[in-house]
């Protein structure tokens, strides 16, 4: 997970999945067979909302001020050991 790959124009963050649970040990081309090397990035201007993160009052999150990120994961139960099924962001 890239949780916060962020500058004071852009933010993103970036779930890289795996198919294998928790930590495990590999060696070598083992270690790139499992888990999505580019990811699935949540970028809001490359979704098209381009006031949201920036420097100046015209953009909802100011960057010249200081703000909080929060990064919240839902798992399937509500509970750590279960999978997760979302990931919100919130600024605050």
């Amino acid at each position: 997970m890239d949780i916060w790959e962020a500058n004071s124009i852009s933010e993103a963050f970036t779930p890289h999945p795996c198919n294998k649970p928790l930590l495990y040990p590999c060696n070598g081309d083992d270690c790139n067979n499992h888990c999505d090397k580019t990811g699935c990035d949540f970028n809001t201007y490359r979704m098209n909302v381009h006031d949201f993160y920036g420097p100046g009052g015209q953009f909802k999150i100011d960057t010249t001020k200081p703000f909080t990120v929060v990064t919240q994961y839902i798992t399937q139960d509500q509970t750590e050991n279960s999978d997760i099924i979302e990931i919100r962001r919130k600024f605050v």
